[in-house]
């Protein structure tokens, strides 16, 4: 069998994947592109395949960290699995003998979970955008990025036949998948006055447009999003951080229904849908811990505070023990509290003179009021309760 050059090779890889979905055939070729140019820095391009050896493969990775240092360690991590691949391919094909990317070790690199937005943080963004005509589509899709949680390129591949008025349909997204979103009543009537009064171009068929009426591109959405988070100072902002806000909020109002989270987002397996719902059991964590903070609890005026109320909660507890004698004393002497605020009540209402007369009298602290046979006695209650306990009536 012939042997071919690398890049020839590498040519007929990338057409073995025609029978992928749209998406990742184009993102195929993307990663496929990024070879070949590896592949002309290195000289390795012309090189035939079963002349390349270990040594080849390793300045192809050394080339891969030095000559593209803007690209992130995500993209070149799937760059080396493309590798990987396509020299597994090359081995089943019977072009090479021995897969020489096996001897390779895997480049790992750390998944971060994307952080939700707070309630605070979705508010401020939305309130940074105008309502005028200018900024009104960057506020449609901001809004039915935080209802529905779809991609981006998802949400720039929408037609305007995919709008029914009250539903989007998602075709041909991530792996092939067709998918209907729903969004709110205030998201609907934005998106109605976006189509009917704004949209610039009416005869392109792509929803959401740019200010010259042609379809956006995702990474003009994502300077969009990056821009309005600026503003209203939340920062790394980007429109997956949408969809994770709308996955996690959805799980907080559904309990984790897996299966509808999993369809409404698009996910071809349960796994990316239990990963959100792992995030919001960990954010619920971090929230409850911190409200039960231990040493927060060991400071002087939470211990003072605790002290205090642990005592309130004695004395409640001891009056509910109280024997019924000494509960009926008690309340006796509330009533004649309450008694005696009723008599400076009615001593106010008699005539002045008679005020001033009895205020000659009166000692500091003691209050008139009208005994049992109708005469007025001035001194305090008790005084008098404890005259007409020895039988005696007190007249003053």
């Amino acid at each position: 069998m012939e042997k071919p050059t690398f890049e020839h090779a590498l040519d007929v890889f990338l057409k073995s994947k025609c029978g992928l979905a749209p998406k990742t055939k184009e993102y195929y070729a993307y990663l496929g592109s990024i070879l070949h140019r590896l592949a002309r820095k290195t000289g390795l391009g012309n090189r035939l395949v079963h002349q390349i050896g270990i040594d080849h493969l390793s300045d192809l990775l050394i080339t891969l960290d030095e000559d593209f240092p803007g690209m992130g360690e995500t993209t070149k991590n799937k760059v080396f699995k493309l590798i990987k691949s396509f020299f597994a391919w090359m081995q089943r094909t019977g072009w090479l003998q021995i897969n020489l990317s096996q001897s390779l070790a895997f480049r790992r690199v750390q998944s971060t979970p994307t952080k939700p937005l707070s309630d605070e943080e979705m508010k401020s963004v939305l309130f940074q955008i105008a309502r005028n005509d200018s900024e009104f589509c960057d506020l449609c899709m901001v809004t039915i990025f935080l209802e529905a949680g779809p991609r981006c390129a998802e949400l720039c591949d929408l037609r305007l036949s995919d709008w029914t008025g009250d539903r989007l349909s998602i075709r041909n997204g991530k792996g092939g998948s067709n998918r209907q979103i729903s969004i709110g009543q205030h998201a609907r009537q934005l998106l109605e006055k976006y189509v009917q009064e704004i949209r610039p171009n009416r005869e392109c068929a792509f929803l959401f447009q740019s200010s010259a009426g042609s379809r956006l591109k995702p990474i003009n959405v994502m300077r969009r999003i990056r821009r309005w988070g600026q503003r209203a100072g939340v920062p790394n902002l980007a429109p997956h951080r949408f969809r994770a806000t709308f996955a996690t909020q959805f799980v907080l109002r559904e309990g984790g229904d897996l299966l509808k989270l999993s369809a409404l987002l698009g996910h071809s397996t349960l796994d990316m849908s239990r990963r959100y719902v792992k995030l919001r059991i960990k954010e619920e964590a971090l929230i409850t811990n911190s409200s039960h903070s231990l040493v927060d609890g060991m400071q002087p005026e939470k211990v003072q505070q605790q002290m205090a109320l642990l005592g309130k909660c004695e004395m409640e507890q001891e009056r509910a023990e109280a024997p019924t004698g000494q509960m009926l004393i008690a309340r006796i002497q509330t009533l004649q509290e309450e008694l005696t605020q009723l008599q400076a009540v009615y001593f106010n209402t008699l005539p002045l003179q008679t005020q001033k007369a009895l205020r000659q009298v009166i000692d500091i602290g003691e209050l008139p009021f009208i005994s049992r046979n109708g005469i007025p006695y001035v001194g305090s209650y008790s005084s008098y309760t404890s005259l007409t306990m020895d039988g005696n009536t007190p007249n003053r």
